[in-house]
């Protein structure tokens, strides 16, 4: 999906599934335009929004489409309470785009906010080996440090478990073999 739209534009995700695969911007000069991801509907993709603050208000953010992805924000993404964040893994390596999905948000100007509202999915497809990787789900967007995700889980793996670090410019999380099978973490 490629769209050139005008300034100041609302994009609202309803309900469903939108992929953006091309690269969404809007007129010159915007300081308004935006996404707006509603409860019961996704957005995600492979490609770019630019300069448009997305708005995750009880949606979900799901890079990719039927493969795994980098999913692009080159402004603002604020998650609302109900957000949600979900991680495809179809391989057995370390790599964004190749191995899992990723969301990175381009700084400058790129900033994301409300990582407490966010239950984060790691949706394992297939067998491959993942133990012990370490996955960066969201690059760039500011200084996670002092921040933490509502939720952790993972699925399509029995049996483990998320292991978060918060930094600077990152969010990593690394998949352990938990043989007590508790795979879900609340702050």
């Amino acid at each position: 999906m490629s769209l050139s739209h005008e300034a100041n534009r609302t994009n609202r995700v309803e309900a469903g599934t939108l992929w953006v695969n091309g690269v969404s911007k809007p007129g010159a000069a915007s300081t308004t335009a935006q996404w707006l991801v509603l409860t019961n509907a996704t957005l995600g993709g492979s490609g770019i929004i630019s300069n448009a603050t997305v708005w995750v208000l009880g949606g979900t953010i799901n890079p990719g489409t039927t493969n795994v992805a980098v999913f692009t924000v080159s402004s603002n993404v604020v998650f609302d309470v109900g957000a949600a964040l979900t991680i495809d893994v179809t391989g057995s390596g370390t790599v964004a785009g190749t191995d899992y999905d990723q969301l990175l948000v381009k700084t400058p100007p790129g900033a994301v906010s409300g990582l407490a509202n966010v239950a984060l999915t790691v949706n394992v497809v297939g067998s491959p080996a993942v133990d012990n990787h370490t996955l960066r789900v969201i690059s760039g967007g500011g200084n996670y440090s002092s921040q933490s995700f509502l939720s952790l889980a993972v699925q399509g793996l029995a049996g483990r478990t998320l292991v978060p670090t918060y930094g600077n410019g990152f969010v990593d999380v690394q998949i352990k073999n938990n043989p007590r099978g508790l795979s879900v973490f609340f702050r």
